[in-house]
C-alpha cells in the first residue's frame, strides 16, 4: 500500500481484503466505537475477512479521545504487535486508534509524547482508516486530537496519516438526523477554516470549496431525507475537507471549540459550529483588522470575499446569517446558552481558548474581540 491511498465509493468496505492481504497482515489490531462498528454494516461486511486472521479488537472508547483510552491501548498494540491496524468509526476512534498506535512504537510514555513531539523516534504500524460518520475527516490527517485532563493535546506527526482511507458511503446509512448534522457541521467548517487559515494555499483552497460546494447544498438534505446519492456527497466532502485542514490546520472556530466539548460536553462538531456565524459577522469591519496573514490585508478581504460567494452570499454578515439559518434548518443549537453556557461565564472562556489555533486565523483576534465573538454567539 501507498502512502494514503483512497478507496472510495458503495460497498468499498469489502476491499479492505485485497488492502490485508498486499499488506500480508496476519494479525490485526481492531480499533472500534462501542456500536458503530455493529450499526453501520462493517462488522457483517468485514467479519469474513478478519476469519483467518489473528484479530485483537480495542473498543469502548470515551466519546471525546483521551488519554487515557490511549493508555489502555497502548499494552493492547504493543503485546500483539499487529502487522496492521484496523480503524472502523468517528473521528475520535480514528484520533484513538493514531494515537494508540504511534505511541506504542515509542519508548517513551504516551503522555509524554503527546506534549513533546521530539520524542517520536520509531515509525508506528500501517493503519487503514475507514471513517463511519462524514465528518471529522480524521481519515485523510496527520493530526489526532487528545484531551488530557479535560484539556486538549493535538499529536501531529507525518507517521499519523493513515496508510489507506477506505470511504464507503454505505457505512454512513445508520446515522440518525442529529449525528449527520453535527459530523457535517464540522466537515463544514473544517472547510471553512481551511481556505481562509493563514496556512493556505492554492491548492489547500481548491480542496477546500470543492469540500464546500459538496456539503453546503447537501448538508440539510442529508439530515432530513438521505438518499444513496446524497450520503456519497457528505461522505467525499468531508474527506476533502481533511485532506484541506491537513495541509493548513484549523483556525478560531476549532480555536474555541475545545472548551465547549471539555467543560460543557457539547459534541466537537456543534462546538465548532455555535462560533462560525459569529466569527463571519467579526469581519464585517473589514480593513481596519491587523491581520495574521503575511500575504497582506487585501488578500483577507478578497478571500473572505470569494468565501462569502461560495455560499451563496454578498458579505460576511450575511453569510453569519446564512450559517444560523443552516443550524435552525437541521436542527441543532443555535447559541451557547442552548448548550448550556453563561452569560458571566465568557470571561472564564476566553481565558480558556487555544491560542495557538488563533495564529492560524487571518485577522488577529484579542482578548477583546473574543469576548465579542462569543458574546454575539450567546444569542444566537
Amino acid at each position: 500500500m501507498s502512502l494514503q491511498q483512497l478507496v472510495f465509493g458503495a460497498g468499498t468496505i469489502t476491499q479492505i481484503a485485497d488492502l490485508l492481504d498486499t499488506a500480508q497482515a496476519h494479525s490485526v489490531l481492531l480499533v472500534t466505537g462501542r456500536d458503530s462498528y455493529r450499526d453501520s454494516g462493517a462488522q457483517r461486511a468485514i467479519c469474513a475477512v478478519l476469519a483467518n486472521r489473528k484479530v485483537v479488537r480495542f473498543e469502548d472508547l470515551s466519546p471525546n479521545p483521551t488519554l487515557a483510552d490511549v493508555e489502555r491501548g497502548v499494552p493492547v498494540c504493543r503485546e500483539l504487535r499487529p502487522d496492521i491496524v484496523v480503524a472502523v468509526g468517528g473521528g475520535s476512534v480514528l484520533d484513538t486508534a493514531k494515537a494508540v498506535n504511534l505511541c506504542a512504537a515509542q519508548q517513551a510514555p504516551p503522555e509524554a509524547v503527546l506534549k513533546q513531539s521530539s520524542l517520536i523516534l520509531e515509525r508506528p504500524r500501517p493503519l487503514i482508516a475507514v471513517p463511519t460518520t462524514a465528518g471529522s475527516g480524521s481519515e485523510a490527517t496527520r493530526f489526532a486530537t487528545i484531551y488530557v485532563n479535560g484539556i486538549k493535546h493535538s499529536l501531529a506527526h507525518d507517521w499519523l496519516l493513515p496508510r489507506a482511507a477506505i470511504v464507503d458511503p454505505c457505512l454512513t446509512y445508520s446515522m440518525p438526523p442529529r449525528l449527520t448534522a453535527i459530523t457535517g457541521l464540522d466537515a463544514l467548517s473544517q472547510a471553512i477554516e481551511s481556505y481562509w487559515a493563514v496556512g493556505a494555499s492554492a491548492d489547500s483552497q481548491l480542496l477546500a470549496e470543492q469540500a464546500m460546494g459538496q456539503m453546503w447544498p447537501t448538508l440539510a438534505t442529508a439530515v432530513r431525507a438521505p438518499d444513496p446519492n446524497i450520503r456519497l456527497t457528505m461522505a467525499h466532502g468531508a474527506y476533502l475537507a481533511g485532506r484541506a485542514i491537513d495541509c493548513t490546520r484549523t483556525t478560531a472556530a476549532h480555536a474555541i471549540s475545545y472548551v465547549l466539548t471539555s467543560r460543557y460536553g457539547v459534541p466537537h462538531g456543534l462546538a465548532v459550529a455555535l462560533t462560525m456565524a459569529a466569527l463571519f459577522e467579526h469581519y464585517a469591519g473589514g480593513s481596519s483588522f491587523q491581520v495574521n496573514d503575511p500575504r497582506g490585508a487585501m488578500y483577507v478581504e478578497r478571500t473572505i470575499s470569494r468565501l462569502c460567494t461560495m455560499l451563496g452570499c454578498t458579505s460576511p454578515l450575511e453569510a453569519g446569517e446564512a450559517w444560523r439559518s443552516l443550524l435552525k434548518t437541521v436542527g441543532v443549537e443555535t447559541n451557547l446558552q442552548d448548550v448550556g453556557v453563561q452569560p458571566n461565564e465568557v470571561d472564564r472562556l476566553v481565558r480558556e481558548v487555544n491560542a495557538e489555533r488563533l495564529g492560524n486565523h487571518p485577522v488577529r483576534i484579542s482578548p477583546e474581540d473574543l469576548r465579542e465573538i462569543l458574546s454575539r454567539a450567546m444569542c444566537g
